[in-house]
């Protein structure tokens, strides 16, 4: 458990500690700027529209959560017929993701592979 979230909460946490710092391009070193990346991410022309783009990532994360949550209720409710099928179907997709990417690299890898070939 500690290993998973140094995992996924370091890089997180270390994302938001370096946001507040800027990296001068010829050798000037990191320096502290504050909330002055956020004022520019704000602010700046080409990403004109933040505000959107924000906006649109809010609704986003919202309605998947919604949509989520209540397929995770109806998954639990006690009267749904075959319910230990549906729950393995819902996390198929999760599931084989790594399994076929395991199996490509070891194909990869393997000693007809393409890359041991040569």
């Amino acid at each position: 458990m500690i290993v998973v979230a140094l995992i996924s909460v370091y890089p997180f946490v270390n994302g938001i500690y370096n946001s507040f710092f800027s990296d001068a391009v010829f050798g000037g070193g990191k320096y502290f700027s504050g909330l002055e990346n956020f004022r520019d991410l704000m602010s700046d022309s080409l990403s004109g529209r933040t505000e959107e783009q924000l906006y649109m990532v809010g609704c986003s994360v919202g309605f998947e959560l919604a949509i989520g949550m209540l397929i995770a209720l109806l998954l639990n409710l006690p009267y749904i017929k075959l319910r230990g099928l549906y729950r393995a179907l819902i996390l198929l997709p999760w599931a084989t993701t790594p399994v076929v990417a395991a199996l490509i690299w070891r194909y990869i890898f393997g000693v007809m592979g393409p890359l041991n070939s040569f």
